[in-house]
């Protein structure tokens, strides 16, 4: 039996209180901290636990502390920064939990056998695992951890476990664990990333809990973790107390508990919306775009660094978010069809050093590499002239719109049922589309009929009262405006534009005769709501998407059928005032001139007398029916023989919008592969992430399988259909679509993704960026080849355009070469153009052309050598998408034709000389912090004469993704030690000193090592060493017995 002990009451003042029976409690006043000390003495029955609670004003009550045993002390180090609150004791016996082997209460990170199998989130990310828990208030501090393995959902362990549970009803357990007030057992997880040693304690609950509380949670279960020493422990607010969470930031950093998400471990960048950008890059708040925009502190050329993506953006150049969006969100598909890059930055040290670009000009590039994978590059956009930026920039401006023209059906209405993609001029894009999902899938689709432009052009054509038309009031208000406009003084015209359209002007009484006696015709229930969808001719079509522009709204019919203005609305009782759909269609129309809808018209240079509002009609479905909404879009081929569907099916729970979505919430993604031929039908789908709003060990938002592969086989059918109807064999398609609580499966929208326009560049636009070259040490050239022409070499180039004037000379402005030459380390500076003999072309070499420098060194390899720098340049096919190029982008060679011949093997593996060598040069990886992930390399021998060599190296991160065999290069050396030939060891770390050179897969690997060109090597050790006759140590290891050899000064190879 619980019992209630004592209430104290006051912070401040020292007070004492003791109740007729059970603890005496003593609070004092700590003046020198501000803390309250309680002091709790007295007996206590066995096998109970006395929980201190606190209320900021006698409700709610929450649990901040408890003991077992007393006397108790409890500090309250919260004090100083309250002004008022309560406590109070509540003591409880033990419930008593049979042992049992699938619970304990406490775990052992990272291998404790309670935790769950790894949930992978596609290519590239951590493996995360985690282990559930229950806290039953009453038995606290006991953690009672549950075999994860075993038991995916709390229910089924309290079900079967948990003596207080045991036959407990679903609904009934949730009452006790879901919701604090009356809340009687805390639910949660232990997440953990062993590869990223940190662990992270969630908590579920369909409210937020008070930080007070969470401390004490968070510290009875971080208490029962045993993990290494050096693991980190955060928390992770679910959705629902993330806002919470957030707010209390500074309680939760005083008591050393971090806050984080799951995005820290899902370390993959993300593009939404590949492409390019140069512009200023402007920070600004996710809550603060709007206004920004208007103020003129973001423009539309800049490109936008945020810390959130809202359900809408203004046109910007390129958009930059730290927190993880939705790919198939409407910003990110206007984003792709406006050829705007958006992207994701998940590493702090990338959002660090955008950051520190802010406020300057840079270049964004966002490229895809497999799926879920993208290289991202924002880099100052150094020697871009005001000319030549605008002639980079004209490579932006989108071309016309192609656009079908509005025209009169001499109808205000139309049967979706009966129309076709060619009646976008009679009911635009939406509309049109939608009867391609009636005609086809005519069970997944709501009944539905169309408004047409008559109503529209008829809606403008009404007088106003001070004369002239709506239509023509518009018109002239918008006339002054071109591209760009003033935001702020467009805004406030398009403000008051809307507001006469919905608030001063009205349907005629004949319009409204006419739409009532549509929708009733239509049999349309009047008590239940009417959802009125935007179709304009500037949206859905081919194209052009302009997906989120316009809105939509619903209208109850029977509001407007009841002869009355008097409220509650016939079909949602809790609106005091009658919503009919009069007032929800003039809303629609309204829309037309939402700013960002104006302004891409505006922007793209739209005839407004040719574009029109119309409505696509059907039953509303409100938030509470959804159990589930998303998007699915893919790509449609019909090679003749056989047809595919590839894509991605995003999904969130409930009404959770994915296409605008709101706070930190990462959707679900299942991709969905179907083929269709004559002999074969077949779909597939793959979980590859998880919704954040799913509960621990709910597997996906919807029924798996039977839901993704039914919207799988139905966005199948409808391509087919748009295949069929427009002659494409090969095009992008993008459905929204709903679970509905009763489970039915409904799909609302279908459209065409275009691909974004093409730069039309024939010429790439070089952007200085400085690079230092170094040798690659992997699959390339020869061991000897890699060691003669080490190299660093750091360059820097003109920014101008690699068209015939801009590759007459030289781009290279600056190229400081650091190279060795008879075991002396040498240095040249300036550009190459400024070297002895130097020339310049551009050379096709095997079908691709090359910039070549080259020159003459008259002391390099024992003689004179003729050298070239040769950077092959990007093919003009490849521009269409990346136009702006850096020199690191270029594939660099460094070749050398020598005048006297030099050591190498040829492909038998026998030692033979060349007079030809070329290495390849890469962007310099040896001198940087290693990744994380990167595999550390250690190769040893001893010889019979008792030299031996320990090579210590490092590898790069293992690939992702889909990759057929691979050979890893030297990612960084660590140290190489040799013992036996001198006096001293042989420690090697330098770059000149040791060269790598793998064999296919790995499976063989040579080493040289030439000491004379560490730096700081003892010249003792160079004495002994040029005594014996050794220049260089060679060794490889690989099918047989390692072979071990010094290089003599005479480049005679011997055995060691």
């Amino acid at each position: 039996m619980r019992q209630l002990i004592v209430v104290a009451l006051g912070l401040g003042a020292p007070l004492g209180f003791l109740a007729a029976q059970g603890p005496a409690v003593e609070i004092a006043w700590d003046p020198a901290t501000g803390h309250q000390v309680l002091d709790i003495a007295g007996g206590s029955p066995p096998d109970t636990v006395h929980r201190l609670e606190f209320s900021p004003g006698l409700t709610p009550w929450f649990p901040i502390a408890a003991s077992a045993s007393l006397p108790w002390q409890f500090v309250d180090a919260e004090a100083p920064f309250r002004s008022r609150g309560s406590y109070r004791i509540r003591r409880a016996p033990v419930a008593t939990i049979t042992p049992h082997a699938s619970w304990k209460t406490g775990i052992t990170l990272p291998g404790d056998p309670y935790r769950s199998d790894p949930v992978l989130a596609g290519f590239d990310q951590e493996e995360i695992r985690w282990i559930k828990f229950s806290i039953l208030l009453d038995n606290v501090p006991a953690v009672y951890f549950q075999d994860s393995s075993r038991y995916a959902f709390h229910y089924n362990f309290a079900n079967e476990r948990l003596d207080p549970f045991l036959g407990i009803g679903f609904e009934a357990y949730n009452d006790l664990t879901l919701h604090p007030p009356g809340q009687e057992v805390v639910l949660g997880a232990v997440l953990f990333a062993p590869d990223r040693r940190e662990f992270a304690l969630e908590f579920v609950g369909q409210d937020a809990y008070p930080p007070e509380m969470l401390r004490f949670l968070f510290d009875l279960v971080d208490a029962a973790v045993t993990r290494p020493g050096d693991w980190t422990g955060f928390y992770f607010p679910t959705f629902e107390q993330a806002p919470g969470a957030t707010a209390n930031e500074a309680y939760f950093n005083r008591h050393g508990i971090p806050l984080g998400s799951i995005a820290r471990w899902q370390n993959a960048d993300a593009c939404y919306a590949p492409g390019w950008a140069l512009g200023r890059l402007v920070f600004v708040p996710a809550d603060e775009i709007e206004a920004a925009y208007l103020s003129g502190d973001l423009l539309p050329d800049d490109i936008l660094m945020t810390d959130g993506v809202p359900a809408e953006v203004p046109f910007v150049a390129g958009i930059i978010s730290t927190v993880p969006g939705t790919p198939n969100s409407h910003v990110a598909i206007l984003a792709g069809t406006y050829g705007v890059p958006f992207v994701y930055l998940s590493t702090q040290e990338a959002v660090d050093d955008a950051l520190a670009l802010a406020g300057s000009d840079v270049v964004l590039r966002a490229a895809e590499v497999f799926s879920g994978q993208c290289e991202i590059d924002v880099f100052p956009a150094l020697g871009v002239s005001g000319t030549y930026r605008d002639e980079i920039l004209d490579l932006k401006v989108p071309p016309p719109l192609d656009l079908t023209p509005k025209a009169a059906s001499a109808s205000y209405t139309m049967d979706v049922d009966t129309a076709s993609l060619a009646d976008i001029r009679f009911i635009g894009g939406k509309a049109a589309n939608f009867s391609l999902l009636r005609q086809t899938i005519p069970t997944y689709a709501p009944e539905a009929m169309a408004f047409t432009f008559d109503l529209w052009d008829d809606y403008l054509a009404q007088p106003l009262p001070g004369g002239g038309t709506l239509g023509a009031e518009i018109a002239s208000r918008l006339a002054p405006y071109t591209w760009p406009p003033n935001i702020a003084q467009i805004d406030a015209e398009l403000n008051a534009i809307r507001d006469l359209i919905k608030d001063t002007a009205d349907f005629s009484p004949a319009q409204q005769g006419a739409i009532l006696a549509a929708l009733q015709a239509a049999g349309f229930d009047p008590m239940r709501k009417i959802r009125f969808r935007s179709s304009t001719n500037v949206e859905d079509a081919g194209t052009f998407v302009g997906a989120g522009l316009y809105d939509s709204f619903s209208g109850c019919l029977q509001d407007d059928l009841d002869g009355d203005d008097a409220g509650p609305s016939h079909c949602d009782p809790s609106k005091e005032n009658e919503r009919g759909v009069f007032r929800a269609m003039r809303k629609v129309y309204a829309s037309f001139y939402n700013l960002n809808a104006y302004l891409e018209r505006l922007r793209r240079g739209v005839d407004e007398s040719q574009v029109g509002m119309a409505l696509l009609v059907h039953h509303s479905f409100p938030d509470e029916f959804e159990a589930a909404n998303g998007v699915i879009s893919g790509s449609y081929r019909d090679y003749g023989s056989g047809r595919s569907f590839d894509g991605e099916v995003v999904t969130q729970l409930g009404a959770v919008s994915v296409t605008n979505p709101e706070g930190n919430s990462i959707p679900e993604v299942v991709t969905a592969n179907c083929y269709r031929s004559v002999s074969y039908n077949n779909c597939s789908v793959q979980h590859q992430q998880r919704s954040s709003l799913l509960q621990l060990g709910v597997f996906s938002v919807m029924d798996w399988e039977a839901d993704y592969l039914e919207f799988a086989e139905r966005a199948t059918d409808v391509a087919e259909a748009y295949s069929a109807a427009t002659g494409l064999d090969d095009f992008t398609v993008e459905y929204e679509f709903k679970k509905l609580t009763d489970d039915s499966l409904v799909i609302k929208q279908v459209r065409q993704v275009p691909e974004a326009a093409a730069s039309g560049a024939t010429s790439a636009a070089l952007v200085n960026r400085p690079v230092t070259f170094e040798v690659f040490q992997g699959e390339a050239a020869d061991l000897f080849s890699n060691h003669n022409l080490k190299t660093l070499l750091a360059v820097e180039t003109a920014s101008r355009w690699l068209d015939a004037p801009g590759l007459a000379t030289s781009f290279l402005t600056r190229s400081d070469w650091s190279y060795h030459n008879t075991g002396t380390l040498a240095q040249k500076t300036g550009p190459v153009s400024a070297w002895n003999n130097a020339a310049f072309e551009v050379r096709d070499i095997f079908g691709s052309d090359f910039a070549v420098d080259s020159w003459t060194e008259p002391s390099f390899g024992g003689g004179s050598a003729d050298l070239e720098l040769r950077m092959q340049l990007p093919a003009a096919s490849t521009l269409a998408t990346q136009p702006v190029r850096v020199a690191g982008d270029f594939r660099t060679e460094l070749h050398a034709v020598f005048s006297v011949p030099q050591l190498t093997t040829d492909f038998s593996g026998a030692f033979t000389t060349t007079t030809t060598q070329f290495a390849l040069l890469v962007p310099r990886v040896t001198d940087q912090p290693l990744p994380d992930g990167s595999l550390l390399q250690a190769r040893n021998h001893t010889a019979k004469s008792g030299a031996a060599i320990a090579i210590n190296f490092h590898w790069p991160p293992a690939p992702t993704g889909p990759v057929a065999g691979y050979t890893a290069p030297l990612q960084k050396w660590e140290t190489t030690t040799i013992t036996g030939l001198t006096t001293d060891p042989i420690v090697l770390q330098g770059y000149f000193s040791q060269t790598y050179r793998p064999g296919h897969h790995n499976f063989s690997e040579e080493f040289l090592f030439e000491p004379r060109l560490e730096e700081g090597i003892s010249p003792a050790i160079l004495s002994e060493l040029q005594a014996l006759d050794i220049k260089q140590i060679y060794i490889e290891f690989g099918f047989a017995e390692p072979e071990f050899m010094a290089v003599g000064f005479d480049d005679v190879v011997r055995s060691l």
